[in-house]
């Protein structure tokens, strides 16, 4: 874990499989998300199950309903593994680093805005 232009980044590599997914949605509902913007790097993946797109889903309704700003950089096994799951999951997917960190500013931004009107 590392922060970028004020902006929590968590890397993931390894394997996310049926075994690990649910150690992953722990690690990540404790992420700082309510207070900070987080950027979740899946580029170092080498292999993602479907149950890793299913926690990845059930955060991501977390995640809004709590109003925490996020998004998630797939990288190649992630982005195979959306595309292949019948129902689309709808997460903040963005191409890289670079496009992740200035969405959650954004978003924090406008969030921060909305509070103070």
């Amino acid at each position: 874990m590392g922060r970028n232009r004020g902006v929590v980044v968590l890397s993931v590599s390894g394997e996310v499989d049926a075994f690990n997914s649910v150690q992953l949605g722990r690690t990540l509902a404790g992420m700082p998300h309510h207070r900070e913007p987080v950027v979740v790097d899946f580029r170092a993946l080498r292999f993602c199950s479907v149950a890793g797109v299913s926690v990845l889903s059930h955060l991501h309704e977390q995640f809004r309903s709590k109003n925490a700003v996020w998004a998630v950089v797939p990288g190649p096994w992630l982005t195979r593994v959306l595309q292949a799951v019948p129902a689309r999951v709808l997460l903040p997917l963005c191409p890289d680093i670079d496009d992740a960190i200035r969405l959650v500013r954004l978003r924090s931004e406008q969030k921060s805005a909305s509070v103070r009107d």
